[in-house]
């Protein structure tokens, strides 16, 4: 997908667990730190990594990748 203007960032490609798809969300916690939520809807297991980007984003993008 071609870079969205809104964001400044690129977001492509397609993650796997296994046989299974993953959904993660990419959600504004403040003008610094955004948190990155991933959902495995097989295990039902969510796992968070909070990380530090330059790029401003909206406050809130949701992504859904599928196979």
């Amino acid at each position: 997908p071609p870079d969205s203007p809104t964001t400044g960032i690129r977001a492509f490609g397609l993650i796997h667990g296994g046989s299974s798809a993953l959904k993660f969300r990419l959600e504004k916690i403040d003008g610094r730190v955004d948190a990155i939520g991933v959902t495995q809807d097989v295990l039902g297991k969510k796992l968070y990594a909070v990380i530090s980007i330059a790029d401003e984003l909206p406050e809130k993008v949701n992504m859904e990748v599928a196979p």
